[in-house]
């Protein structure tokens, strides 16, 4: 939602990230865009196809998600957009923050 960015942020940043390290999702980076705070990225690294699947099935559905921050988060959403793009390991680590 227009304006809602910084709050977008502060939930991803106190609530979402820890509770996908929880899970074991290996998040990369995360972050607001330079050019229109209100548009958001989130870039996790996963082992396999496989691996991505699993750890994200278990996080969506944990009670820690669906309980915790899920609700503020998609109230937040207009659009979304998932892209995956699978890169060797130097070009995830020149992505980490």
């Amino acid at each position: 939602m227009i304006g809602k960015g910084d709050e977008f942020h502060q939930i991803e940043k106190l609530q979402c990230i820890p509770l996908h390290q929880k899970y074991g999702i290996d998040v990369v980076a995360f972050g607001q865009s330079v050019e229109n705070p209100d548009v958001y990225y989130l870039v996790r690294a996963f082992n396999s196809p496989e691996e991505c699947e699993n750890l994200l099935e278990q996080f969506y559905k944990s009670v820690d998600w669906i309980n915790g921050p899920r609700t503020s988060i998609l109230n937040m959403i207009e659009n979304s957009t998932n892209v995956k793009v699978w890169v060797d390991n130097p070009t995830v680590h020149s992505l980490r923050m």
